[in-house]
């Protein structure tokens, strides 16, 4: 699970947060379920993250902000 900027020309700007595959099933199950309590344990901090990732755009720029989101592990890295 990670966040990232995304653009092709920096006239729209997306904050995309990546929630990874599931190992078994079906991906549209996987991504419209509801989040697991393992999941939810660390919903907050992701969320926090990813407020912080806009504040870092207003005020650093989208590239210069890019490269320091693009840069950080992902806050999870296992998924169910």
């Amino acid at each position: 699970w990670s966040s990232d900027v995304c653009s092709s020309d920096l006239s729209f700007l997306r904050l995309r947060v990546g929630i990874g595959r599931p190992r078994h099933g079906s991906v549209s199950d996987y991504v419209l379920a509801n989040f697991s309590s393992d999941e939810q344990a660390w919903l907050d901090d992701l969320c926090r993250l990813a407020a912080d990732d806009v504040v870092t755009v207003i005020t650093q720029g989208a590239r210069p902000a890019m490269n320091t989101i693009h840069a950080r592990p992902p806050l999870v890295t296992s998924t169910p």
